[in-house]
């Protein structure tokens, strides 16, 4: 499994990869491109279900999991992790706007949203089980229609673009437990106001909030670790406020 993971990681490292050099690129010019543009370029082609399934096919085939038993009860797909005892989810396959995830699914304990679960889903609003430790890369990528999120205490690492390009974001409640921010995770969330972390927090990595035109408050623990590049594009009068400060 370790080896799986290492190749998920090197996997999602090169399609991102992309991101990071337009990141390097408009972090020297402001004029580089508008947020609009970045998701909604006309010429762009639009993925439908069958585009996004079959690039996460790839992407898992990439990544060591085409030896893997999927498995499957309602609407979610997903794997069962070494332990034998719990899982991840793998993808949502229903229509709903309003979803709840289970914190069970085949009698093992969910504990993760696994890589692109919900990537371009036409969710609005989603529950998530107090059992998850972590949401993963591209979990909720381009889920244009996703309007809040709250993320249960016991989380504590959103991954790699978990909630890029989620345009109508307009609120995430983090829990206490959260550590770790990975980069480009709420990348683009125009609409998304503020935002407040609790204590625990470590480290909110490169362009993690990049292009949050919509972003004015901020609120962090002073000992967190806070990559130069983690508010790039984003309001410059924003307010940033320090915990026990």
């Amino acid at each position: 499994m370790k080896k799986r993971l290492a190749a998920l990681l090197t996997a999602l490292v090169v399609l991102l990869s992309g991101l990071t050099a337009l990141a390097d690129d408009f972090n020297d010019d402001d004029d580089f491109f508008s947020d609009d543009d970045f998701f909604d370029d006309e010429e762009m082609e639009e993925f439908d279900e069958e585009d996004t399934q079959n690039m996460k096919d790839k992407m898992d085939a990439l990544a060591g999991y085409s030896d893997i038993e999927f498995k499957q009860e309602g609407d979610f797909r997903y794997i069962i992790l070494e332990d034998g005892a719990s899982c991840a989810t793998n993808r949502y396959l229903g229509a709903e706007s309003e979803v709840t995830v289970p914190d069970k699914l085949g009698g093992l304990t969910v504990i993760a949203i696994g890589e692109m679960t919900f990537q371009d889903c036409k969710v609005e609003h989603v529950n998530l089980p107090e059992t998850i430790i972590s949401i993963d890369n591209m979990a909720f990528f381009k889920c244009e229609m996703l309007k809040d999120i709250v993320v249960p205490e016991g989380v504590v690492t959103l991954g790699r673009c978990c909630f890029g390009g989620c345009i109508s974001l307009e609120s995430a409640i983090l829990p206490e437990s959260l550590e770790t921010v990975d980069e480009f995770a709420f990348l683009n969330c125009i609409s998304l106001p503020e935002v407040t972390f609790g204590e625990n927090l470590r480290i909110i990595g490169p362009n993690a909030f990049c292009m949050c035109a919509g972003l004015k408050k901020v609120v962090l623990p002073e000992a967190a670790m806070v990559d130069e590049t983690a508010f790039t594009q984003c309001p410059e009068d924003r307010e940033t406020t320090y915990l026990g400060g």
